[in-house]
């Protein structure tokens, strides 16, 4: 009778710790230690781009020139994300939501000659805060039609 009671605590503890994981889905956003101050932008849901693999955990490593082209589509409900700034040496420094990385959001431009989903962040000092986002995004976006020696595809 006990074994009955401790297998089904046993089971009913593993479903539990499955559904709260089923939950927890992190996106990690990587900048290099080049990346200038200023908007960072993660083009999302563009089958012109290369997928970032994974479901519970995608990192998107972001060029020096903030800009990334990703097929990944935008997560729906609860993500945990981390930003990090990549050094020379290839360690990894964690930035600050507050202090280094402002205004985090999902942008969406629709616009007659293109329609872009984006994740976006401001990249430095919140006082510098600057720019047209939308225009932006147009202009960067691999959906509109930009295709720059400056912008770079996920891996």
């Amino acid at each position: 009778m006990w074994l009955g009671k401790s297998i089904s605590v046993t089971v009913a503890t593993a479903s539990l710790v499955v559904s709260a994981a089923a939950c927890f889905r992190v996106d990690d956003f990587v900048v290099t230690s080049g990346t200038p101050e200023g908007w960072v932008i993660v083009e999302l849901s563009n089958p012109d781009c290369p997928s970032t693999i994974g479901i519970w955990h995608r990192e998107f490593l972001v060029p020096s020139s903030g800009f990334l082209c990703s097929a990944a589509k935008p997560r729906l409900g609860y993500v945990y994300e981390r930003y990090w700034q990549v050094d020379e040496s290839g360690k990894r420094h964690r930035l600050v939501i507050g202090q280094d990385v402002h205004l985090r959001s999902t942008a969406g431009v629709n616009l007659n000659t293109c329609k872009v989903v984006a994740s976006v962040f401001w990249y430095g000092d919140e006082g510098r805060i600057s720019g047209d986002l939308t225009a932006l995004v147009r202009e960067k976006s691999m959906s509109c039609g930009t295709r720059g020696s400056e912008v770079s595809h996920a891996e």
